[in-house]
């Protein structure tokens, strides 16, 4: 289900840009297929560099990522130091670690820059439903007062 609403005062009523960086292509292809298909616009990177580098290229073009995926267990970068660097370069918007190891508690994601987590195997339901939260929320949060007119 595509996450247009037509409320006009919806935060979600803009197209939702997203970053899936994930180190396995199968997952990788897979998620940004039914990322598609719930109605984002997807870039994927492969690994934790990568994703550094299409954040601040999206951001530097005036285009930031309103949501980041980001895998914990990556080659060349892993998810924790791109969350880092992200959060360094002053990336704003919700970035969702994704791991088969749960790290138990939200507060834990907090202590390393992350907004939350998505487990693996994932559930897509409870993805999408984290997803239009996230970014529902961080779209509020930093919306300047009056601008949904």
């Amino acid at each position: 289900m595509p996450f247009q609403p037509s409320d006009p005062d919806d935060p979600l009523r803009m197209p939702i840009r997203a970053l899936v960086a994930e180190d396995n292509p199968d997952l990788r292809l897979v998620l940004t297929m039914r990322l598609k298909m719930m109605g984002l616009e997807v870039t994927p990177a492969a690994d934790g560099e990568a994703a550094v580098e299409k954040a601040q290229a999206a951001e530097n073009a005036g285009q930031p990522f309103d949501l980041i995926l980001m895998d914990l267990e990556m080659p060349i970068v892993d998810g924790f130091e791109a969350t880092r660097q992200l959060r360094g370069q002053g990336h704003r918007g919700p970035i969702l670690a994704m791991t088969a190891h749960e790290p138990g508690d939200i507060a834990d994601c907090r202590r390393f820059g992350y907004d939350g987590y998505v487990g693996k195997p994932i559930d897509w339901d409870k993805l999408g439903a984290t997803i239009r939260q996230s970014v529902a929320q961080s779209r509020a949060a930093n919306s300047p007062p009056g601008s949904a007119d």
